[in-house]
């Protein structure tokens, strides 16, 4: 997003965009959620329902039909549904660290690194991740690991030491059950709101 240019759309190989990445989705949301065209609670704001100052360049973007709203962008649109999907993913990852926390008996604010790991790690921004909440607010630093999992199983088959390194954390590492936990349920309501 630009002032000069509004939203700009670009897809992997320069051809006509057919759909919009995880990355992409949370990107749009962190621009769509700062110009106040998403809530807090996740709704997607018609035109006629716009806060003052938003953007001619976003707003250009929106269209209502109906009940349902949406963002379209060259040929692909955002809805209200997309933007709820993306809420209960990003929920339960922000429920999932909240609950770990409060095991451990800690904060945020001790969190020293945070890893994310996969393609989606590799590719999302970090100020996007935070501005729709799901990492942490706080100031601990980001770092994406990529294939972490292939990494680590390379290592472990190439070093013994890598080997014993993983013994030793495992032995270690304490299983929280996340899915019937009512810690979780009772973050995960909370953690589906975006940031005010």
């Amino acid at each position: 997003w630009s002032a000069e240019e509004g939203l700009a759309v670009h897809a992997i190989g320069d051809v006509a965009p057919r759909g919009i990445c995880g990355s992409g989705l949370l990107d749009l949301a962190a621009v769509l959620r700062q110009a106040g065209v998403i809530d807090p609670t996740g709704r997607l704001l018609p035109p006629a329902e716009l806060p003052p100052g938003v953007p001619a360049g976003i707003k250009e973007r929106l269209a209502a039909d109906g009940k349902s709203t949406a963002c379209r962008l060259d040929g692909i649109a955002v809805t209200a549904a997309d933007i709820r999907q993306l809420q209960l993913a990003k929920g339960a990852v922000a429920a999932g660290v909240r609950t770990l926390l409060d095991h451990l008996g800690t904060t945020e604010d001790a969190v020293e690194t945070v890893l994310l790991a996969g393609a989606f790690g590799s590719f999302v921004r970090v100020e996007s991740a935070r501005a729709i909440g799901l990492v942490p607010p706080g100031a601990a630093p980001v770092a994406a690991l990529g294939n972490a999992a292939g990494r680590g199983a390379r290592l472990a088959l190439l070093c013994g030491e890598a080997r014993e390194r993983a013994r030793s954390l495992a032995a270690r590492i304490a299983y929280v059950e996340l899915a019937n936990n009512p810690v979780w349920r009772t973050h995960f309501a909370d953690a589906m709101r975006f940031p005010e």
